[in-house]
């Protein structure tokens, strides 16, 4: 468990996190985030309430995207970060950062009127433009995004990855060395897979990647945060893609087969999807 800590609050929000004055939020891979214990008292719930509704629904939470989980050498380095002395016991083996996104989602979760009410104060002031790094530090995160994302786009290309394959590969390696996004500074959250490229299901893409099974598949696109499952009012497992699925050319199509008069549908992936997850699975980029 968390190791507790002060925190003023001022009208549902806290006023402090740590030793960081007037409700700056706490840093992390350029991102402002916030502990377990600090978002259960800004939304006036308990510890277990927000860990129970975690595990509940672990599926609509992907790593990286709405949390990170931080643990080994790194929690212990970040035990000695001045801005996070107080936040983390001693005796801790990991450490959940929620990350705004994380936060949002919980607060739909508890779908309480002083979840919502507290989250609407969040956006206005916890992260507000407060928030950010500052200008010169800002400039110079950018300016390693576009070194990173440049080389990267130059090694997706010599792989033979071409046109939005080739600049979905290069931002997800951007995203995974620097934690910022490229496509998402510019706005272009949604870029289509190219229109030539067929559309596979687990079982092809599995066959691709030298026999794994659909079922590790679906694992595998839910791991690296393409995919969430869920059931049914009939139990029935079900895949959506997440938004970086979108991205990734991920769609729900019709099978041609009906059950109970509606047209049954499927999750499928353009066949890039394959050099995707065998960099992810097996190391590369």
């Amino acid at each position: 468990m968390m190791h507790e800590h002060n925190a003023s609050r001022a009208q549902g929000l806290p006023a402090q996190i740590g030793n960081v004055p007037d409700g700056d939020p706490i840093g992390y891979k350029g991102q402002p985030v916030m502990t377990t214990e600090l978002m259960a008292k800004s939304f006036g719930a308990g510890i277990k309430q927000i860990s129970d509704n975690f595990a509940n629904n672990s599926a609509r939470f992907v790593e990286g995207v709405h949390f990170h989980k931080v643990h080994g050498p790194a929690l212990k380095a970040l035990k000695n970060e001045p801005d996070y002395i107080g936040l983390v016991g001693k005796t801790a083996s990991h450490l959940l950062l929620w990350t705004e996104r994380g936060v949002a989602r919980h607060a739909k979760i508890l779908d309480t009127d002083t979840a919502w009410e507290i989250f609407e104060q969040l956006e206005d002031t916890y992260f507000s433009v407060k928030a950010g790094l500052s200008l010169l530090k800002r400039s110079a995160q950018l300016r390693e995004v576009e070194q990173v994302f440049s080389i990267t786009a130059r090694m997706a290309k010599l792989a033979g990855l071409k046109d939005n394959a080739a600049i979905l590969s290069a931002a997800l390696a951007t995203k995974r060395e620097t934690g910022t996004d490229p496509l998402e500074i510019v706005g272009r959250t949604h870029l289509p897979a190219p229109a030539n490229l067929a559309m596979i299901n687990p079982k092809t893409i599995g066959d691709r990647l030298g026999g794994r099974s659909a079922q590790d598949v679906n694992k595998d696109l839910i791991h690296h945060g393409f995919q969430r499952s869920f059931r049914d009012d009939k139990r029935a497992l079900h895949y959506e893609p997440t938004e970086k699925g979108v991205t990734a050319g991920g769609q729900m199509m019709d099978t041609g087969k009906k059950q109970g008069g509606r047209m049954i549908q499927q999750l499928l992936w353009p066949s890039s999807i394959v050099e995707t997850l065998r960099r992810l699975i097996f190391g590369g980029m």
